[in-house]
């Protein structure tokens, strides 16, 4: 996009002709240097600013971590148990807070285990998430974790496109494609049906995949590389077409400030975390193993957007607050296209306590109020709900925190 370009330097020495930027064709973003865990990401705060840093090392004990996903609530971080068997998946709070420390199925043998995670964004019930894929060696696992009674549910595998290991992992939810890479390899798509839809040629050493689909053209796949020589810290970030698998020519490295050198892991992607779109990345570092924030654009939800096509686009999407809740939640979401709406309240066993919008409603901004009420007027007891938000073009769900 055109925006993008006036936010970093591009360097370029000569380059390939194949639509695959070599590695001299380099954007490079400077980064400034924040201890905080968090901050905040001011108007002029650029594409490949660090805003978040999380020490995973320290909660989990583990100096051997890889792929990494995020749900909105919590990270799931694989790892190698610092060379022993089993391999683990770490459930980890934004807060750093260990929440569950899990053993990989016996079949995941070997140094690492799974490396890369990826989700497909739906969420199967209360108090679980069963829609996770691990890459290991050539084939992929599906798995999820039950929050109730805190197991791991293998659910079995399919086979990707012949990589010795499938080391960097994406998924478009959508159209259930997968994306995945290892080192110099080529970067594949791939379905559960379909082991080999498409190759590209790749200059990068990959170790990590997220697909981002905020964007109305057609979505990206970003790839996490050890491949910068911009900065001491070698992890570097590039941009590619999801439909087309063509490289789009923007690549930067990024600098996070509790780590002097570090290999890169995994990669994903979350819209609206804390108002910004932004790829979460996975670092084996120097001195602690850490999940990187990467800032890649200001999220608006609700803002129609003008991408130059003459086109308005408005994203489907839900923010509730505040959340915990003792009394009143706000409820605001944003449709793309006229059509009907359903925005419903589930209880943590799945049963229908509120149906608060069910109606034909005109594109934009919206607002609704819950009072913790149910549909006979009856306060609900404290605990875990979730808003369901169905639209024309997509469902999403949120959870909800309801103290009293």
């Amino acid at each position: 996009m055109i925006f993008l370009l006036a936010a970093v330097i591009l360097t370029t020495q000569g380059g390939r002709t194949d639509g695959v930027p070599s590695r001299e064709q380099i954007y490079h973003v400077s980064v400034v240097k924040d201890s905080s865990n968090f901050r905040t990401a001011p108007d002029d705060t650029l594409i490949g600013d660090v805003i978040f840093e999380l020490d995973v090392e320290t909660p989990t004990g583990d100096c051997q971590l890889l792929g990494v996903e995020f749900d909105g609530t919590y990270f799931y971080v694989t790892g190698g148990a610092n060379g022993a068997l089993p391999n683990r998946v770490y459930v980890i709070d934004t807060l750093g807070n260990l929440i569950l420390s899990l053993a990989q199925p016996a079949h995941v043998t070997g140094y690492w285990g799974w490396r890369d995670l990826a989700w497909d964004g739906v969420y199967a019930g209360a108090e679980r998430i069963d829609t996770l894929y691990a890459s290991f060696n050539t084939r992929v696992d599906k798995f999820g974790i039950n929050f109730e009674d805190s197991t791991l549910n293998w659910y079995g595998s399919f086979t990707g496109p012949g990589l010795s290991i499938n080391r960097a992992l994406a998924c478009k939810q959508d159209s259930g494609w997968f994306y995945t890479s290892n080192a110099a390899d080529q970067c594949h798509k791939f379905s559960k049906e379909d082991s080999c839809i498409q190759s590209v040629d790749n200059n990068y050493y990959m170790y990590g995949a997220a697909y981002d689909g905020d964007i109305p053209e057609g979505g990206y796949v970003w790839w996490h590389s050890q491949d910068s020589t911009g900065t001491p810290f070698r992890c570097q970030i590039e941009q590619m077409e999801a439909m087309s698998m063509e490289f789009t020519g923007l690549v930067f490295d990024y600098e996070p400030a509790s780590a002097d050198s570090g290999i890169a892991g995994g990669l994903c992607y979350h819209e609206g975390f804390r108002g910004m779109d932004v790829l979460f990345a996975l670092v084996q570092g120097d001195p602690k193993d850490i999940i990187v924030g990467i800032y890649i654009r200001h999220h608006q939800p609700g803002i129609a957007e003008d991408y130059g096509d003459g086109l308005a686009y408005i994203p489907d999407i839900m923010l509730c607050s505040p959340n915990p809740t003792r009394d009143r939640l706000t409820l605001s979401y944003s449709i793309a296209v006229p059509g009907t709406v359903l925005l419903r309240i589930y209880d943590r066993a799945g049963c229908l306590v509120r149906t608060l919008i069910n109606r034909t409603e005109m594109s934009g901004a919206k607002t609704v109020y819950w009072g913790g009420l149910d549909e006979s007027g009856r306060t609900l007891p404290c605990g875990v709900y979730f808003a369901m938000l169905e639209t024309p073009n997509r469902r999403e769900t949120a959870k909800i925190v309801m103290l009293r």
